[in-house]
C-alpha cells in the first residue's frame, strides 16, 4: 500500500510505494503559471516541464503564453511574468 510522505510544512503530500525503485522510473515534473487562483476565468501565462530519471533532471521545457486577457499586478509580483512579456 502506499505511504503518504509530507514535507516540513506539511502542506505538500505525495504517495511512495515502498517496492518501486525509484532511480529506474521517469517523471515529468509540470509547473504551471496563470492569472490567478481558480481554473474558472484565469489563463496560462507559463508552463514548464522537468524530466527526471530518477536521479537527475534529463530535459527542460519552458514558454511563456499570452493568456489573452491582462496580468493582474499581483500575479505580475509574485511570478515575475509581466504583460510585456506575453
Amino acid at each position: 500500500m502506499p505511504a503518504k510522505i509530507q514535507n516540513a510544512t506539511g502542506k505538500f503530500s505525495k504517495y511512495v510505494i515502498p517496492w518501486v525503485s525509484y532511480s529506474v522510473m521517469k517523471y515529468a515534473i509540470v509547473d504551471i503559471e496563470t492569472t490567478g487562483a481558480s481554473a474558472m476565468g484565469n489563463g496560462i501565462t507559463e508552463i514548464a516541464i522537468l524530466l527526471h530519471d530518477g536521479r537527475s533532471v534529463t530535459e527542460e521545457f519552458h514558454t511563456l503564453v499570452n493568456p489573452l486577457m491582462p496580468i493582474p499586478s499581483f500575479i505580475t509580483r509574485l511570478t515575475g511574468i509581466s504583460n510585456a512579456m506575453v
